[in-house]
Order: C-alpha cells, then structure tokens, then sequence
C-alpha cells in the first residue's frame, strides 16, 4: 500500500490508526543500493561482467576482477598487489 496523493497512491481511510499512517508514509527501504551501484557486476580494470565469465571478488575490497586483471597470492585472488600484501600483513607491527 502506497500512501499519499497522484496515481497508483492510495488515500488513508479515517478506519487506519495514524500512527500506522505516519509509519507508512516515513518508511524507506531498509538497505538501499550505493548512489554509484549499478547493480551489475564488471571487473574494476575493464568492460568484461558477471554474464562474460566468471569474476573473482577481492576479500579486502570487495572488488571484481577477471582473470586477466586479478593478482593472486598464496592460492587466493585479489584486485592488486596492494590488497594481497594488506590481507598478509594487515595485523604486523614492527617495533
């Protein structure tokens, strides 16, 4: 049920308690997507997406890449060389 004024809207009756009229008029969705999300997944260095092949997502960054564009270390697949040395090293403190 939508609330408010114009097509496809529906007008509250007097017979709905207001409390639940304001809940539904001020409720947004609960996890909306990133302004800059598309939706689709593509490797961050080309053109190439989910539907082209398989893509490999960065455990730093949560980044696609193809297998063209990966870096991989020790048997897992990062965007860079940067996540892979974080991911190794991230918690290594020299004193």
């Amino acid at each position: 049920m939508i609330l408010g004024k114009g097509p496809g809207t529906v007008k509250p009756s007097r017979a709905l308690n207001p409390r639940i009229v304001w809940i539904l008029r001020h409720t947004r969705p609960y996890n909306p997507p990133h302004p800059g999300d598309s939706g689709l997944k593509q490797c961050k260095d080309c053109e190439f997406t989910e539907d082209d092949g398989f893509l490999h997502k960065c455990s730093i960054c949560h980044k696609y890449v193809c297998e063209d564009h990966k870096y991989t270390r020790s048997g897992r697949a990062f965007c860079s060389s940067f996540c892979a040395a974080y991911f190794f090293h991230e918690g290594d403190e020299d004193d």
